[in-house]
């Protein structure tokens, strides 16, 4: 209940605001997944395997961004998908709260310390500035501190069924699209688990951190295989970028964390990670007065630090990382800030609970002062949500049709209306080719489907998976449906063969007439449910065993 209530009071800006749309920055590409996703679900009753309304129609399960697969989709599914995906905000900083305040205790700190952890991430402006931002992809990273304190009771009580929970949250963060996270924790278990490594001279700690990501694998196959696929088709552009010392400190201290900055347009809402200094001169305390306990983390601020600045020289520390599968794609290390921050708290709460042995008293105002501090400086970003101008939604279409907009702003609108963006953000994003798929307002345009030769169509009905024909050709024929092809279409009913044609869905015909449904299915994600299945059935297994061999001592 306390996490809810600093959730909620950390983002006050927000509060009124619940089901307003905003179009500021990237809003518009997470309300347009959000609004596809609900109609999905809630109107066809379909799982949201595929997103007919975007570039021409792509993957929705297998894009590493797509954020549906959550605990949170039911708020979408009773509020709307406006209002349930800004619900998510402070709901996820209660998550990044509870989270702090479980890690601390795990590092067995004492109540009070462990709240400064709590408030110290979960506190933080990271969060705030990229949901103002209309960042969704990153709001997982509020289960950075949940994987580490599962990994740190795997190590410390030598059971690989916390190794499995961990594994399950790290799977919970790609499935909201945080591959970011994702990648950040790879990084952090590795540094935890080789420290406690060297520090205990046993090999059980990295072997237990790696055994994490094993789990977390299996869990997150069901997306992860799809994925895999399609980032082979269609590789994530990522570029190298660096940050100076001086900006990324500005970065961590600076006070004034709102949409301005020395970055340009980028602002505080894509570099910010604000820890107040009374926070940060408890974490100096823990570092000089808790070396054993903090140096694993101490060795993970350093390094998540150094990360944040990026690529400052041809051998610097991210350079080297970003030759590694995954964060080659990447382009934003100043994301790496958020894994730095977690970091932090962890140390001011351990410097926090050695000063409790001298003032108890002096902690406790130290905790006031640094939490009215954090929510003085943080959620003020959150004022920007609500301040841009509202959507122009063109006239609805009766039938879905693909739409070409001369200048895309706004994904959203057409959306609303019925009609498929053509061209969107994600095209470039993603490196997606849709020069093939038209418009109905654009010339060439045959319509969403039709015959290549001679004969009848007609479409009996329409979803965002599956498409239903009535088809009469006198000879051979091909179907082409003005959507982009990926592996995963499929023929459900009918006689025929689906292949591309110039990029776009197709279905070779024989003669005749005959009823015919075109479904798509992402690929590979019958094995990865079935790996998700195996993981929780050996999970639960694992969890009993170690329960039942504590209970027989």
């Amino acid at each position: 209940m306390g996490s809810l209530v600093f959730g909620f009071i950390l983002c006050y800006p927000m509060l009124g605001h619940f089901g307003q749309i905003t179009p500021v920055l990237d809003w518009s590409r997470a309300l347009d997944w959000s609004w596809t996703d609900w109609r999905t679900i809630a109107h066809y009753h379909q799982f949201p395997f595929w997103n007919p309304y975007k570039c021409g129609g792509m993957p929705s399960l297998a894009n590493p961004l797509s954020h549906f697969l959550s605990p949170f989709l039911l708020l979408r599914v009773i509020f709307g998908p406006v209002a349930g995906l800004e619900l998510e905000v402070p709901l996820h900083v209660s998550v990044a709260f509870s989270g702090g305040y479980l890690l601390a205790r795990q590092l067995n700190c004492r109540p009070i310390a462990s709240l400064i952890c709590a408030i110290v991430f979960g506190g933080s402006s990271w969060l705030p500035l990229h949901a103002a931002a209309g960042h969704d992809v990153l709001l997982p990273g509020a289960y950075l501190p949940w994987v580490c304190a599962f990994t740190w009771m795997a190590i410390k009580r030598r059971q690989v069924s916390w190794a499995a929970a961990a594994g399950l949250f790290l799977a919970l963060c790609f499935f909201e699209g945080g591959a970011y996270e994702v990648l950040e924790l790879a990084v952090f278990l590795t540094v935890i688990g080789a420290v406690e490594s060297v520090l205990e001279r046993s090999p059980q700690p990295i072997l237990l951190a790696a055994l994490a990501g094993l789990f977390s694998a299996a869990f997150s196959a069901f997306k992860l295989l799809p994925s895999i696929v399609m980032m082979r088709v269609h590789p994530r552009p990522g570029y190298l970028s660096e940050e100076s010392l001086y900006k990324t400190f500005l970065s961590i201290f600076s006070r004034k964390q709102d949409f301005t900055g020395p970055w340009g347009e980028g602002g505080f809402w894509e570099h910010g990670a604000y820890v107040s200094v009374v926070f940060a001169a408890l974490a100096l305390v823990g570092i000089i007065k808790a070396p054993r306990r903090g140096l694993p983390w101490a060795v993970a601020a350093a390094a998540f630090f150094v990360l944040g600045m990026g690529g400052t020289s041809p051998h610097s520390m991210y350079v080297l990382l970003h030759r590694f599968p995954g964060f080659e794609s990447t382009y934003a290390p100043f994301r790496f800030l958020i894994a730095f921050v977690l970091a932090a708290s962890v140390l001011a709460a351990l410097g926090g609970d050695v000063l409790l042995d001298y003032t108890r008293w002096g902690v406790v105002a130290l905790l006031i002062f640094g939490t009215l501090d954090v929510l003085i400086v943080s959620p003020v970003s959150l004022y920007e949500v609500f301040t841009g101008q509202a959507i122009s939604v063109p006239p609805r279409s009766p039938e879905f049709r693909q739409y070409y907009d001369p200048s895309p702003t706004d994904m959203l609108a057409p959306n609303l209306a019925n009609l498929g963006a053509v061209n969107c953000y994600e095209a470039n994003f993603l490196d997606v080719n849709v020069t093939h798929v038209l418009g109905y307002n654009q010339p060439g345009y045959r319509g969403e489907e039709y015959l290549q030769s001679p004969g009848t169509l007609r479409l009996l009905r329409w979803t965002p998976e599956e498409l239903e024909y009535q088809v009469a050709t006198p000879g051979p024929n091909t179907l082409v449906i003005n959507q982009n092809y990926y592996d995963g279409w499929r023929l459900r009913d009918g006689t025929g063969t689906v292949v591309a044609y110039q990029g776009m869905v197709a279905v070779e015909l024989p003669a005749g007439s005959q009823k015919l449904t075109v479904a798509y299915r992402a690929p590979w994600a019958v094995l990865g449910a079935w790996m998700f299945l195996f993981a929780s059935a050996l999970t639960v297994f694992l969890f009993w065993h170690d329960r039942r061999r504590e209970r027989t001592g």
